[in-house]
């Protein structure tokens, strides 16, 4: 009678015991797979030329009023550049003309997620108007492209182009800028140009880096199918010196950003260069500074 007990007993606990573990090996935690890793997003691909500009209106074009612009740079296969370095601070440096010369403006348009451009800006008058962008696509070379923009209205009389004899002065506000070469302009020749700023006190001294130069030099045609973009070389003698290579006679007109003691000053001097000597440009293939040759006719 006492052995049959024990093995009721022996039996119950083994019952137990089994139980136990089972009950365990429900509750533990199920076995997780990782999951694969990310598929790699494809490589945006190289953007390459011949480039484009579209401008789209997105308000109604007036003179006088806030214009929104969005702007599309695309490449030789049409596509989006979205792909952009930054250039003197700026991914993109936008310049717009009317179409006689008269008004400039240089601006820098915002960059959507979209790779899309948006630009406001306002125009004084009706008539035709030249916008260019001023670019480099990553792992490209700088590039310029331009497109037309028509303000709808009676425009005013063009403004006639006057140009001036080097040595020359332009006076703005408090400022004089005097602007001189080393030696007479020429149509395919090396060109350096040195602007002196001075106020009441004389030369000034402290100018105040603008876009990460100490000035900007901008020239167009009078036809606008030429645009020269220049960087200062330096500043020797308080000067500010640009270089820059006029590709053909003709007509140009030239301004020319500052930042004196920090204020913003910009200057304008129309000039006539004459033809050149066959082969001299050929000599100054070789110095670059910024300078860019476009053409759209």
């Amino acid at each position: 009678m006492r052995r049959a007990a024990l093995l009721l007993a022996l039996v119950a606990a083994c019952g137990k015991s089994e139980s136990s573990t089972k009950h365990e090996q429900v509750e533990s935690a199920p076995v997780v797979k990782p999951e694969p890793p990310p598929a790699p997003e494809p490589a945006t691909p190289k953007s390459t030329g011949p480039y484009s500009l579209a401008i789209t209106p997105k308000t109604e074009l007036a003179a006088g009023k806030p214009l929104q612009l969005e702007l599309e740079l695309r490449d030789g296969a049409g596509q989006r550049v979205r792909a952009l370095d930054v250039v003197h601070e700026k991914l993109v440096h936008l310049i717009v003309v009317s179409n006689d010369l008269g008004f400039f403006t240089h601006e820098h348009p915002t960059r959507r997620d979209d790779g899309l451009l948006d630009q406001t800006l306002t125009l004084p008058s009706a008539g035709g108007y030249t916008v260019y962008a001023d670019f480099t696509p990553t792992g490209g070379k700088n590039a310029v492209v331009s497109a037309e923009l028509a303000i709808p209205g009676k425009a005013p009389p063009a403004v006639k182009l006057a140009p001036v004899k080097l040595p020359a002065e332009a006076k703005q506000g408090a400022f004089t800028v005097a602007l001189r070469t080393e030696k007479p302009l020429a149509a395919g020749g090396d060109t350096l140009l040195d602007f002196e700023i001075r106020d009441a006190n004389g030369v000034v001294t402290d100018l105040r880096d603008y876009l990460g130069a100490k000035g900007h030099c901008v020239i167009l045609s009078a036809d606008r199918a030429a645009y020269l973009h220049s960087h200062p070389m330096g500043t020797p003698d308080g000067k500010v010196r640009f270089h820059t290579i006029v590709p053909k006679p003709g007509t140009y007109k030239l301004w020319a950003e500052f930042r004196p003691r920090g204020e913003p000053l910009r200057v304008s001097f129309t000039l006539d260069v004459p033809g050149g000597t066959p082969g001299a440009a050929a000599g100054a293939a070789h110095h670059d500074h910024g300078d860019h040759e476009h053409s759209h006719k």
